[in-house]
């Protein structure tokens, strides 16, 4: 179990003994998901991960000159609206002025062991440092000065991945907050189930599977 750093490529990999997580810095400075899967070896890069070799028609692209870096059709860790991706985000900030267009880019990271508690919910915890470890990644708008930052634990013993947001407001102007994933997932294709466990007193934890399309 653990979580490397590539500096080179900005790649962060989250791996324990049976599963792999694996993201980046992209160019643009936005965090993007390469890998969600079995073990995969750790000191390799898997930037070949980011299809941006192929033009898309009808699209808007980020860098002048080159049809391929599109957000709308990259795999993205927090997506936002605008920006060349016009897909619903995971985030919408209303601003002073009117806007509700946010551009969150990589500042920093950090990674601790075990995993930090979320004051005022519920959450997963460990008993032990040893059975996890976090990855913090540090995201901010330029704009605004608001910070957002992603949490991602990997469990030594468990075939998961522990996610949270948390806004923190660095900026001169007070914000409204209108929406706010826990996290988001770009799934590459359509076979996959939705579990969850629903419930009420005398019959927790009830089974649910929808079929995702």
């Amino acid at each position: 179990m653990g979580i490397s750093f590539d500096a080179t490529n900005q790649q962060f990999h989250l791996y324990n003994d049976r599963i792999s997580y694996i993201m980046k810095v992209l160019r643009d400075g936005h965090l993007g998901q390469l890998y969600f899967g079995a073990r995969l070896p750790e000191d390799r890069d898997y930037g070949h991960f980011v299809h941006t070799d192929y033009y898309r028609p009808t699209s808007a692209y980020v860098f002048d000159n080159e049809y391929g870096f599109s957000r709308e059709h990259l795999r993205q860790e927090y997506p936002l609206y605008g920006t060349t991706d016009f897909r619903e985000g995971a985030v919408e900030i209303a601003q002073p002025d009117g806007s509700h267009i946010t551009d969150f880019c990589y500042v920093s990271h950090e990674i601790v062991a075990g995993k930090p508690k979320l004051q005022g919910l519920p959450a997963t915890y460990v008993e032990e440092d040893e059975e996890a470890d976090t990855l913090l990644v540090t995201l901010r708008d330029e704009k605004t000065g608001v910070e957002l930052v992603l949490s991602y634990t990997i469990f030594r013993d468990f075939d998961a991945i522990a996610r949270n947001a948390r806004f923190v407001n660095r900026g001169n102007e007070t914000v409204a907050l209108t929406r706010a994933m826990s996290l988001a997932i770009d799934l590459p294709d359509a076979d996959y189930d939705f579990v969850q466990f629903s419930g009420w007193w005398g019959r927790e934890r009830q089974k649910n599977a929808t079929h995702l399309r």
